[in-house]
C-alpha cells in the first residue's frame, strides 16, 4: 500500500497517455487532458512518460502516503502541501510514510497532478489504465475514479534525494500564459463557409469564452462575435479527433477532447494541436483564449 484517500473534493482520476486504435468501435483515446504536465510529472519520479498519474481536477484532495515515495506535483495551482509545508511544483519532492498531502481550489488552471514513482497495481480497461467518463467504463477492478477511503497501491522506487526539477508547460509557460493564442489548422469543412470572415484567414482570429459545461469530453468556447454557420448544408456524421474543432448551429464552437466522441456531425472548421489541447485543458470557465487559423 502507498497511498489512501481521506477526503475527496473534486474529480480525481488515473490516467495515462491514452489509448489509440480503438476509435472505430467508438471508444475515444482518454488520456492525460494536459500531456505536458502530466509527462513532466512522471519524468521527476523516474516513471516513463505515459505511466499512470492522479489527475485531479478543481480542487485538491487529502491523501495519506502509507510508505516513502518519490513525488511530484505539476499542473494547475491547487495551494497544495505536504504536512504543514508547501509543495514546491514541477520538481522531485520525498513523502515519508504517515505524512498527509492536502490543498485547496485550483487557483491557476484547472487540472492538477500527482506523479508518485514506482509501479502502479490499478486495473486496465482496453489496453491502457486510462478510463472513459463514469458510465462509459466498467471496470471489474479497482476505479480508476477514486473515492474516499480508497487505497492506491503502488511499489514506490527509492530515488536519490537531490533537487530535481523542470520548466512549467503549456498554460503555465509565462510566454503562453501572456497570450493564450491557440495555433488552429483548416478543417475540412471550412470550404462550406459562405461568409468572407476574417475569424478564418489568419489575420484577426477569434477571442472566445471558455462555457461551464467544458469537461474532458470537449471545450465549448462562446466567440466574442458568434461565427454564422453554413445554410442549408446537410453534413453526414464524420470521424473526429482530440482538438477538432466544430462549428455548432448557435455559432458557438466545440473542441474534442480526450473524452470525446468519435464522430461529429458538426461542419469541422479546424483543427487544435497537442499544445492546444493543453492549455485548453487548463482553462477555466469565463476565462478567454484567442483562436488563430493559420493562413
Amino acid at each position: 500500500m502507498s497511498i489512501r484517500f481521506e477526503h475527496v473534493r473534486g474529480p480525481v482520476c488515473i490516467q495515462d497517455a491514452g489509448r489509440s486504435g480503438a476509435e472505430h468501435l467508438g471508444i475515444p483515446p482518454a488520456g492525460f487532458a494536459d500531456t505536458g504536465a502530466a509527462q513532466a510529472g512522471n519524468l521527476l519520479v523516474g516513471n516513463m512518460p505515459h505511466a499512470p498519474i492522479l489527475e485531479i481536477s478543481l480542487s485538491a484532495p487529502r491523501i495519506t502516503f502509507l510508505k516513502d515515495c518519490p513525488v511530484a506535483w505539476t499542473g494547475a495551482d491547487m495551494g497544495v502541501r505536504l504536512d504543514v509545508d508547501p509543495i514546491e511544483p514541477w520538481q522531485r519532492l520525498h513523502a515519508s510514510a504517515g505524512s498527509v498531502l492536502d490543498g485547496a481550489a485550483a487557483n491557476v488552471g484547472v487540472r492538477g497532478y500527482l506523479a508518485i514513482g514506482g509501479h502502479w497495481q490499478v486495473g486496465d480497461y482496453l489496453w491502457r489504465n486510462s478510463v472513459s467518463p463514469p458510465g462509459q467504463a466498467d471496470l471489474q477492478t479497482q476505479s480508476s475514479w477514486m473515492r474516499r477511503g480508497e487505497v492506491l497501491t503502488i511499489d514506490a522506487k527509492t530515488l536519490p534525494r537531490v533537487k530535481v526539477y523542470t520548466q512549467p508547460t503549456g498554460r503555465f509557460d509565462n510566454s503562453w500564459e501572456s497570450s493564450r493564442t491557440i495555433i488552429v489548422q483548416p478543417g475540412p469543412d471550412l470550404k462550406l463557409l459562405s461568409q468572407s470572415s476574417k475569424v478564418f484567414d489568419g489575420s484577426q482570429g477569434a477571442w472566445c469564452t471558455v462555457g461551464a459545461n467544458s469537461n474532458r469530453m470537449g471545450i465549448r468556447l462562446r466567440p466574442q462575435r458568434l461565427i454564422k454557420p453554413p445554410k442549408q448544408v446537410s453534413l453526414p456524421s464524420n470521424p473526429v479527433l482530440p482538438g477538432t474543432v466544430q462549428l455548432l448551429p448557435d455559432g458557438q464552437l466545440i473542441i474534442t477532447h480526450v473524452d470525446g466522441g468519435t464522430m461529429g456531425g458538426y461542419p469541422r472548421v479546424g483543427l487544435v494541436d497537442r499544445l492546444g489541447l493543453d492549455i485548453l485543458a487548463q482553462l477555466a470557465a469565463r476565462e478567454t483564449a484567442r483562436l488563430l487559423w493559420e493562413r
